[in-house]
């Protein structure tokens, strides 16, 4: 017996690790992961020779994929992928769900000119009302209950005539009424309203007496 584990307790002992060796495996193990991640999160998949599915925008980190970007640097996530890229559609990876980013006016247009079967309308709504228009999140049940009698009544009272036409008019006549305000035209941060400050203003002199202002409204 003591013949044949000798020199396997002899071979063992010689064994031992070396933490700079750990710190070069965990270093390369996540290395080739991040490295893996990157090339398969970009890479689009064909479902047939017809369609393809939303082009995915690279990502390092699994399961987290855009969350760190867009977390910090959300304006070169979003428009820097919008600028370089030419299909109008982009899609990002945040905490295990695919989210599609929409940006062409021509695929917005077919989109919501889908059937409601296809598109939720209501969540579209609510979103756009909790983050632009602010609104608490304790309407939310309410809205979600009164989503369909409103919406109904807006089709078949606002939406035909004569309600439309009406409603058109006095919108242009109050744009045009309240269009100067919408703008200070001054040059000085200080002197603009809060949306204008981030909206990249120019003001644009083309006479002595007459000024314009460009705006982004986007």
């Amino acid at each position: 017996m003591n013949t044949c584990t000798a020199p396997i307790v002899e071979r063992a002992g010689d064994f031992s690790w070396n933490p700079r060796t750990e710190v070069i495996l965990v270093l390369t193990a996540l290395a080739v992961i991040l490295i893996s991640t990157r090339v398969l999160s970009g890479r689009s998949i064909f479902v047939s020779t017809d369609y393809k599915t939303v082009p995915p925008v690279p990502y390092w980190i699994p399961f987290f994929g855009h969350a760190v970007d867009l977390g910090f640097r959300p304006d070169k996530l979003l428009k820097g992928t919008r600028d370089s890229s030419n299909q109008g559609v982009f899609s990002i990876f945040l905490g295990g769900s695919t989210h599609n980013m929409v940006y062409a006016p021509s695929l917005v247009q077919n989109i919501f000119s889908q059937r409601p079967t296809v598109i939720k309308f209501d969540s579209i709504i609510w979103h756009i009302l909790r983050n632009v228009g602010g609104v608490p999140m304790k309407y939310k049940k309410p809205y979600e209950d009164a989503f369909h009698g409103l919406n109904a009544a807006i089709s078949n009272n606002l939406l035909r005539e004569p309600s439309v036409s009406k409603m058109v008019r006095i919108a242009v006549r109050n744009f045009e009424v309240n269009m100067p305000n919408l703008v200070s035209f001054m040059p000085s941060p200080v002197d603009q309203s809060p949306w204008e400050r981030g909206s990249n203003p120019k003001v644009l002199t083309t006479s002595e007496h007459l000024r314009a202002m460009e705006v982004s409204l986007l």
